[in-house]
């Protein structure tokens, strides 16, 4: 582990430890996955069921958070599995997910660059708002892009969400190389009281951008951008997208 992950791996336990979590499972995502929508025709084969399009299909949630979204996962009949980047964090998971009478997550420790898994295990990857961290500013976001399609089936589905350049999460960043933010502490303290200070993120500017960055491991990428202005305050600006492995 690098001394940033070290860093990192502090910073999120610590926030993971105090946080009252509720576990609402993004809406967004919850959309992706059973909506109805043209762009996604080719991806879930026009099925009725989604009880059983998805069942017993392994599912990894990179960076998993909290866990919210691996509640959904789990009644959409996925075999769940997930990350997170200390043992703490996941077995604070673990016992929020046991409130829901979720008792068999595989969980284990990794980052967006080293996932535990085995390669072309797994039939759906989903990263929300988690695949643009970086360790440092060598680190490319193709080294994480790589890393998934390794570990999904050839035709696997990766979905996903990353912010967009008005977000409130990279607002105020420093552009410190290309594509590439450091969270600025003076101007940004927006998100957990400035947890994600000192922070590099990968930013990605449009839809094209996002489309290159994806092309070289997915195709048939699907995007969609929503943008909320947050009553001023807390701009929220994300780029959502499906895909297929090659």
């Amino acid at each position: 582990m690098s001394k940033n992950q070290k860093l990192e791996v502090e910073k999120w336990t610590n926030y993971y430890l105090n946080l009252d979590s509720f576990l609402q499972p993004n809406e967004y995502l919850l959309k992706l996955l059973i909506g109805n929508y043209e762009g996604k025709k080719n991806f879930l084969s026009g099925k009725k069921s989604w009880r059983k399009t998805f069942s017993k299909l392994n599912v990894l949630d990179l960076s998993c958070g909290d866990g919210r979204n691996l509640i959904l996962l789990d009644k959409l009949g996925f075999n769940v599995f997930a990350t997170e980047i200390s043992d703490e964090i996941c077995q604070i998971v673990c016992e929020n997910l046991k409130k829901h009478q979720i008792n068999e997550l595989q969980i284990k420790t990794g980052f967006n660059n080293s996932i535990p898994f085995k390669n072309n295990f797994f039939d759906f990857l989903v990263s929300w708002n988690a695949l643009y961290y970086l360790d440092h500013k060598n680190h490319k976001i193709s080294e994480n892009l790589n890393e998934i399609s390794r570990v999904l089936k050839k035709d696997g589905i990766f979905i996903g969400s990353i912010p967009g350049p008005k977000c409130y999460s990279v607002l105020g960043g420093t552009k410190v190389g290309a594509s590439q933010v450091e969270i600025n502490p003076t101007t940004n303290s927006n998100w957990g009281g400035g947890l994600l200070n000192n922070t590099i993120l990968y930013l990605v500017e449009t839809k094209q951008h996002l489309q290159e960055i994806l092309s070289d491991k997915f195709y048939e990428i699907e995007i969609s951008e929503l943008f909320w202005d947050g009553f001023g305050s807390a701009p929220l600006h994300y780029f959502m997208f499906i895909s297929k492995k090659k």
